[in-house]
């Protein structure tokens, strides 16, 4: 027989994805939230990976071949198997809902365009003038 995780006073409790709109710089913290999904069933599966990019050029100079050069670190995924369901809840969100707006988390913000284009102007840097980093005005 299986053993409960958590608390057990508080029950079984249902996976809920919060989503939150992206930061607007590499260091920042996220912004407000987007959503949630609430799921009926727990996920299956959970997978987090992370990987890196290392080059070795060919070199005739070393006994044991050259050192491995560090070319860069690859974005993070995750990879998570889920069973979307609303037949036991009429009338609520349905399965094309939840969906959309898990999809809309692979869509480019307009905020994070517009960061992008003011860390390619320079602003955010020391001495970056004002008026080449204010906001457009309508």
């Amino acid at each position: 027989m299986s053993t409960p995780v958590g608390n057990p006073s508080a029950g079984l409790s249902r996976a809920v994805l919060a989503i939150l709109s992206p930061p607007t710089d590499l260091a920042g913290d996220p912004g407000g939230p987007l959503g949630e999904v609430r799921f009926r069933f727990n996920p299956s599966q959970l997978r987090l990976g992370r990987s890196a990019s290392w080059t070795t050029p060919p070199a005739v100079a070393y006994t044991r071949g050259a050192p491995a050069k560090f070319t860069g670190a690859h974005p993070a995924n995750l990879r998570l198997e889920v069973f979307l369901d609303a037949s036991g809840t009429p009338g609520a969100a349905t399965v094309q809902d939840q969906v959309a707006l898990l999809l809309s988390c692979c869509e480019v913000t307009p905020q994070s365009i517009a960061a992008k284009a003011r860390r390619r102007r320079g602003c955010g840097s020391p001495g970056a003038r004002s008026r080449r980093c204010s906001s457009p005005r309508m």
